[in-house]
């Protein structure tokens, strides 16, 4: 991509030239349509229109869009496939070859805006000209590189680099370490397992997403793949899209998941890649992505103490995100509302300490406060309703929580309800009662639990609630409860 593709882009975005854009989109998109001869395969094309419109405009699509009009250049496809697989695509169902469909709409997408550019008249032709000459610059400063071209990344579904992290130099430290000293040996031990477990909302996929984008640890492994299997529907879907991206034809791809999994899992062989398997549920769910070798790395994230257990191998397996303190809580409010934390020290301390250090309440708070301090409005009293918990639930979860496939973002709420949805009703029932009864600190021993629930043996359903990581084992046989849940557990029971 040249030096000048971001300053196109820019110039593009929110001008009459994005209208052009999206009129292209349309009309490349209708001519697909046309081009298929079967209803139901033209019914299904359709059904991926939002996936297919969300990666359009996505920052580094777009970029690639300028490329091709602008200079000539070919699509890059695997851009492309990457952001569309990263949007939920199943390339299954869709009623024609993805690779091939990306390239048409593009390269039709492109000739509206290469059209425009070269007319002298149009405000970006000295754009385009200056474009060129960079591209001519750096074709000449290449010549004298006897290094040769660096071979490209391979790195399908990866987040973007986290904006906002506190407290975590040590979990991060360990990783980083970890990875590189796996990096540096011989190749004859096995791949590298890192499980990272925590409450709902403690920041597991922030540290995957940070750790993946240290330079040292990119350096290390050039190659990453990323899953977040939330949504056990797009398991299959996911494991046959790294298939295609890693090169399989079309027509050798296995037809069950535990041939593509042989198939990727030699495809790898020796390289050196870091794999996440994000938000693992159950731990079958994870089975199609473990296809590293000997020198790659996986990185598992979870929420449930079972599925840690059944994916590790040891404590050294392991590593345990427990909610922030109450320093690194109140740097991370300052980070996000500085000037509320200056102005509402002792506010701040007592809603960080009301939400017992975890990040995503926090990050929540941090935004809402912000928002209402830019406003010119007192925050007095949106602290005080922070500090009870319900208007974080209906808020917005952070931007890094986006559902890309449905271009929407979830309320804290909806991640919470992941946990609990899943319960059966007897266990929900019950959680939601420990909610409503919940003292603060929400900690709890069996005979408490047994009075609450009138139950003779209340072990079994305590043993539920700890398996899906609502309930955290604390010494002498208590348990807790995180505020947040606990506020959660009595929306259920109202």
């Amino acid at each position: 991509m040249s030096a000048a593709a971001p300053k196109l882009r820019d110039r593009l975005m929110g001008t009459a030239e994005e209208r052009a854009l999206t009129a292209a989109f349309n009309a490349a998109f209708g001519a697909m349509l046309l081009a298929i001869p079967d209803d139901d395969q033209r019914q299904r094309a359709e059904d991926v229109a939002p996936q297919l419109i969300a990666i359009f405009s996505d920052a580094q699509v777009v970029a690639n869009l300028i490329d091709v009009a602008l200079m000539q250049q070919p699509p890059s496809t695997g851009v492309l496939l990457e952001r569309l697989w990263s949007a939920g695509f199943d390339p299954e169902t869709f009623p024609l070859d993805p690779g091939q469909a990306l390239r048409t709409l593009t390269l039709r997408l492109t000739e509206e805006l290469r059209a425009q550019a070269e007319q002298p008249g149009n405000p970006l032709f000295q754009q385009v000209t200056l474009a060129s000459l960079d591209r001519l610059y750096a074709a000449v400063s290449e010549l004298g590189d006897e290094t040769g071209a660096v071979p490209s990344e391979l790195r399908i579904g990866v987040p973007p680099t986290p904006t906002v992290i506190v407290g975590r130099g040590a979990q991060l430290a360990g990783l980083r370490a970890s990875l590189l000293q796996h990096a540096g040996a011989d190749g004859r031990v096995a791949g590298l397992i890192r499980v990272l477990r925590g409450w709902p909302g403690v920041g597991k996929s922030t540290v995957a997403a940070a750790i993946i984008h240290d330079p040292d640890v990119r350096d290390a492994y050039p190659d990453v793949l990323w899953a977040t299997v939330t949504d056990p529907v797009r398991v299959r879907s996911q494991v046959f899209g790294w298939a295609r991206f890693l090169g399989i034809p079309g027509d050798r791809v296995g037809t069950s998941l535990t041939e593509v999994t042989e198939q990727l899992r030699a495809l790898v062989g020796e390289r050196r890649m870091l794999i996440v398997i994000d938000d693992v549920w159950r731990s079958e769910h994870a089975l199609p992505f473990r296809i590293g070798g000997p020198r790659s790395a996986t990185l598992i994230t979870t929420r449930l103490p079972a599925v840690a257990d059944t994916l590790s191998d040891g404590d050294d397996e392991r590593v345990l995100l427990d909610p922030l303190d109450t320093v690194d809580s109140l740097e991370l409010i300052g980070l996000l509302a500085p000037q509320v934390l200056a102005d509402h020290p002792e506010a701040c301390r007592a809603l960080v300490e009301e939400l017992e250090g975890l990040p995503l309440a926090l990050k929540v708070a941090g935004r809402l406060l912000r928002v209402e301090a830019e406003l010119g409005w007192g925050v007095e009293e949106l602290l005080a309703e922070l500090r009870h918990g319900a208007r974080l639930l209906d808020a917005p979860a952070p931007a890094d929580r986006a559902d890309v496939a449905t271009q929407t973002t979830p309320s804290v709420a909806t991640l919470l309800g992941q946990s609990t949805d899943r319960l059966e009703a007897e266990d929900r029932e019950r959680f939601a009662l420990l909610g409503a009864f919940a003292p603060k600190p929400a900690t709890f021993d069996l005979p408490a639990i047994a009075t609450l629930w009138d139950s003779r043996d209340p072990r079994p359903h305590v043993r539920t609630l700890v398996a899906r990581g609502l309930l955290e084992p604390l010494e002498r046989g208590r348990f807790q409860m995180h505020a947040l849940l606990a506020v959660h557990a009595r929306t259920l029971l109202d």
